[in-house]
């Protein structure tokens, strides 16, 4: 498979300008003593919470002066729960839904949208096709941060979803080695190093290896992975840092699933099957490689303003071999399910690059502000080949199904994508300070998006161009409790077609919210609590040609309310606490939207209802041990599937599969037996919980049992 270069010719002019309009400004500014930059590593004693969040404003600003819903995850929260991929960590924020729809690919919803911006240390990094493949390790990762709701000043093409910042570790002011090594029951083992490295005052190395392999509790699933990542700091001076990174990242599971497994019988009953069963071939595998890096030169003028530039390029390989199973079994005989095989090649490349400037402006008070640049590159082909002589064998009885088929013959039916998206972008965001206790907070970004290309013969060319307005309002009521309010617009490019065959249009809406933030127990907490109100328009409703590529389709209007709950830190110097809750309400919501359109952004079939609680004790009495536990807990959801077939009893009457609220319970200890050795133990899924993962699609899975991981660390 060969791949086009991607177009970066605009980025260095575009770099070039912000650096020179940044000079000549801060000529004109007041002349300040400059500040001594100190960079800090998180550490195993901090707590649940951070303090600070640039992800929805593009300010480095307290999480409490935002105008936003905030989440922040900690390494420290990551560590004593062993949250090895970022659906662990995820699962912890109430609100987010993890869409488990196989085992090798997830969606992501929030607020009643699909979630489909990731962010790498704030730069934008768009999922392709609103979904991740493979596994994402936490392993290079200082702390997770979810800013929910719309995030276009700083992402421009989103929905009013969530945005996901991945917080990357830096290098530390000091040398240290960990070395972790940890086993579950499945059984896997996991081998991790973490290694900074203190050249000299002006030069630090922070670097990162994985190694993780082991079987999973599906039938014939076996997964393997590979991390490796490092990052060198310079900081020349106390005004210059310049960042350089890579990291490579591979996973490979043999025995994926593709597809899942089938959610009732052909008479509309609930089909029951065993937690382990699994509907892929012994042949089957999914194999992903990531390859990122990225630089970044940050500089502070005399008068403490910040020019910075952030470069990224990733590129993602797949090849796999998939097996699906299709059809409605029989009750009694289990007959009626086919197999269904095919090979899937992707090459995706992603090129970003930002520039801003950040700093105060003396207009009576001091005001903050950031302008900056953004430009994207998003190009990705692929491509699936079947066999049609051997590619579609009958399954007698999936209870019983081995996976043993015919080892297949990819040579049929080529048919994939080859699209080429770009963005360009100009945004700037001001905090004004009207009073001591009062700050406004407007911003606007400027999004010029251009599609060309094909994808399984639907033309995927588009060109959009919007302003995408911010306004956000603070209120400090006092020293602990904050007011806010904020409003942004939201635009997401699509390609569906209307009944004319001319473009639907992107989607596009608004988002009001409201809420407060009260800092706890002596600021060792932060509470909040926030309502919203989002509408979207010209959602798609495909009404004609529904089994075709690019369907006949009609735009429609969709509102999300809800409310929801945040408290992380600290109780007292002993206890630490995440609690996090969140009620969501789709109204006007049209019958069937979901089952029509699986690419539409708006699902019933998420939870209306989540909770998500963990806590942490360490008893004064017993030096270094430390208790915790995590519940996870979601209200019920189902999915209509169609009517019974007319050769039944019961023909006509609505197929609905249903999965009653239920709620996931971890259990973790952790023991310092001196300031070099750590021992952890978690169990997960303590009650055995049995549930279906993802309503997303008209099949699914259920989730892991019981399963229990021990691990020790080694530090020198």
């Amino acid at each position: 498979m060969t791949f086009r270069k991607t177009h970066s010719k605009r980025v260095l002019p575009c770099m070039i300008s912000v650096v020179a309009f940044s000079a000549s400004i801060s000529a004109l500014a007041d002349e300040a003593k400059p500040l001594e930059i100190i960079h800090i590593t998180g550490t195993q004693g901090e707590p649940y919470g951070a303090g600070e969040s640039g992800t929805s404003t593009g300010l480095d600003m307290a999480i409490r002066d935002t105008p936003q819903s905030i989440t922040a995850i900690s390494r420290t929260f990551i560590d004593d729960f062993q949250l090895t991929d970022i659906n662990g960590v995820l699962d912890s924020v109430a609100g987010v839904n993890v869409q488990r729809v196989e085992t090798d690919r997830f969606y992501y919803t929030a607020r009643g949208f699909e979630v489909n911006q990731f962010q790498i240390d704030g730069i934008g990094l768009p999922l392709v096709n609103s979904n991740m493949h493979g596994s994402l390790d936490t392993a290079t990762l200082e702390r997770v941060e979810v800013v929910r709701g719309a995030n276009g000043l700083m992402t421009g093409n989103g929905n009013p979803s969530a945005t996901i910042n991945n917080v990357r570790k830096r290098p530390g002011l000091e040398d240290e080695t960990t070395i972790s090594a940890s086993l579950t029951a499945s059984p896997a083992a996991r081998l991790q190093l973490d290694n900074n490295w203190r050249a000299s005052d002006e030069l630090g190395v922070r670097s990162v290896a994985v190694i993780e392999q082991g079987d999973g509790y599906l039938d014939r699933q076996e997964t393997t992975k590979h991390v490796l990542y490092s990052v060198l700091a310079f900081e020349p001076s106390s005004q210059l840092r310049v960042d350089v990174g890579l990291n490579y990242s591979h996973s490979r599971t043999d025995g994926n699933l593709w597809g899942a497994l089938p959610l009732y019988y052909s008479d509309g009953s609930a089909t029951d099957y065993d937690r382990s069963t699994s509907t892929s071939a012994e042949w089957s595998f999914w194999d992903v490689s990531v390859m990122h890096g990225f630089a970044d030169m940050s500089y502070t003028f005399d008068n403490n303003w910040v020019a910075s530039a952030h470069y990224q390029h990733t590129r993602t390989d797949e090849d796999s071999e998939l097996f699906y199973v299709y059809g409605t079994p029989d009750r009694e005989t289990e007959v009626g399910l086919t197999g269904y095989a095919s090979e899937y090649l992707l090459d995706d490349q992603q090129e970003i690059f930002d520039a801003r400037l950040t700093g105060d402006i003396q207009l009576g008070n001091a005001h903050q502000f950031v302008v900056g640049a953004n430009y994207a590159d998003l190009g990705y082909q692929d491509q699936s080949l079947y066999d049609f002589t051997n590619g579609f064998p009958p399954i007698a009885n999936l209870n019983t199904w081995d996976g043993k088929t015919v080892q297949m013959n990819f040579s049929d039916g080529l048919d994939g994508s080859d699209v080429d998206m770009k963005q360009q972008a100009v945004y700037g965001n001001v905090r004004w300070t009207l009073s001591d206790r009062l700050r406004l907070l407007t911003g606007a970004r400027w999004n010029q998006f251009d599609i060309e290309g094909y994808g399984y013969g639907s033309d995927k060319t588009a060109d959009f161009t919007r302003w995408v307005p911010y306004a956000g309002l603070t209120f400090a009521v006092n020293d602990d409790l904050t007011l806010y309010s904020s409003y942004t617009e939201t635009f997401v490019a699509q390609t569906e077609i209307n009944l004319e065959g001319e473009p639907l249009g992107p989607l596009d809406g608004d988002q009001f919210e409201i809420g407060l933030k009260t800092d706890l127990w002596g600021d060792r907490a932060l509470l909040s609590f926030a309502l919203f109100d989002i509408t979207q328009n010209n959602l798609p409703v495909c009404v004609v040609d529904c089994g075709l590529p690019q369907a006949k389709s009609v735009g429609t209007e969709v509102q999300s309310r809800g409310a929801e709950l945040d408290l992380v830190g600290e109780i007292n110097e002993q206890w630490q606490i995440s609690l996090s809750a969140a009620h969501t309400r789709l109204d006007d919501n049209p019958q069937g939207l979901a089952a029509q359109n699986e690419l539409a952004n708006v699902h019933e079939f998420t939870p209306e209802n989540t909770l998500a609680i963990a806590t942490k004790y360490s008893p004064a009495a017993i030096e270094g041990l430390s208790v915790g536990g995590q519940l996870r807990w979601q209200s019920d959801i189902y999915r209509t599937q169609g009517v019974v077939a007319d050769t039944f009893a019961n023909a006509g009457e609505e197929i609905v599969t249903r999965q009653g609220a239920y709620g996931v319970l971890d259990i973790t200890t952790h023991y310092a037996v001196n300031d070099n050795i750590d021992v952890r133990a978690t169990i997960n899924n303590v009650t055995n919980e049995k549930y279906i993962t993802s309503l997303y699609w008209a099949q699914g899975y259920y989730g892991e049992p019981t399963n229990i991981r021990i691990g020790i660390d080694y530090r020198f």
